[in-house]
């Protein structure tokens, strides 16, 4: 649980997990924590392992979870005025976000949910397609004056160096720059000053170019998943499942490298300021006083 300030509005933000068995008795003593908690708008959301309407919400129309499991997790979700957020706008519309390969079956059971009486900031609500992990990404947009952040200096892309064909196409402008400016009227100083900006133009029209093809990629990929999906949820077709994998595969692996930046971007923050006397040297002080306090 996590409650901080969003664009001068207080919100407070549960992450649940529920365990496979006795589901509504860990949400009622969940439920009864985030109560005392909660301050703001609330959003809740997480993996619940049941789903809330059994026929909608499977492949098949019914679920091995006892009807008074589910009953009882409804009632406690009731008692706490929470909606869910995908339903609310999608009624009678089948979809999942989890298959199984044991029981060759999907199921709805990610949720997110907002109080009532703030359901009318809902503006959009959807099921991703299954990429990397075992379930879908659920998917909601807020009516909100969310803050916006200022724009950020540029940083060097560092993965730019490691790419030849980059590098040769900089070396050529570069050269081609020193070529076209070498004249008596421009001081070494200023030439050498204004080379860097060249530089930095090239290297970020490359990164850009990069994005681009890496997005496209991206965006065909999980339109491919998607409609494989689509396929695969009317038919269990084991050809289907097959195909699924290897395009999962190939989309977790163009993930997989722009999470590699986020890792490499952190290992050089915590390299910088790890030792510092600063926000970052505090937050990890008081996470190790925290775990060491005997009461």
């Amino acid at each position: 649980m996590v409650k901080g300030t969003i664009g001068e509005q207080l919100y407070t933000f549960v992450s649940i997990y529920l365990p496979n068995r006795r589901q509504h008795i860990a949400l009622k003593k969940i439920m009864s924590v985030v109560t005392d908690f909660q301050d703001g708008n609330l959003v809740v959301g997480g993996d619940f392992n049941l789903p809330l309407d059994p026929k909608l919400d499977t492949s098949r129309g019914s679920t091995c979870v006892p009807l008074s499991v589910i009953r009882s997790t409804r009632l406690t979700l009731l008692d706490s005025t929470l909606t869910d957020c995908w339903r609310a706008l999608h009624p009678s519309t089948r979809d999942y976000t989890h298959y199984s390969t044991l029981h060759k079956s999907y199921s709805r059971i990610d949720y997110i949910f907002l109080p009532f009486a703030q359901s009318h900031l809902i503006r959009y609500a959807s099921i991703g397609s299954q990429t990397w992990s075992d379930h879908c990404p659920v998917d909601v947009e807020l009516n909100s004056c969310l803050y916006r952040p200022k724009a950020s200096h540029w940083r060097l892309n560092e993965t730019l160096l490691s790419d030849q064909l980059v590098l040769s196409g900089l070396t050529e402008a570069v050269s081609q720059y020193f070529t076209d400016n070498s004249v008596p009227d421009v001081t070494p100083p200023l030439l050498w000053e204004a080379h860097k900006a060249t530089a930095r133009g090239y290297l970020i029209k490359q990164g850009a170019r990069i994005k681009r093809e890496r997005i496209a990629r991206q965006e065909d990929l999980t339109a491919q998943i998607r409609i494989l999906e689509a396929s695969h949820k009317a038919t269990s077709s084991e050809e289907d499942y097959v195909r699924l994998s290897a395009l999962r595969a190939d989309l977790n692996s163009l993930l997989n490298i722009k999470a590699q930046r986020s890792f490499t971007h952190y290992k050089h923050l915590f390299f910088e300021h790890g030792n510092r006397c600063g926000r970052l040297l505090a937050r990890v002080l008081r996470k190790k006083r925290s775990s060491t306090y005997i009461s």
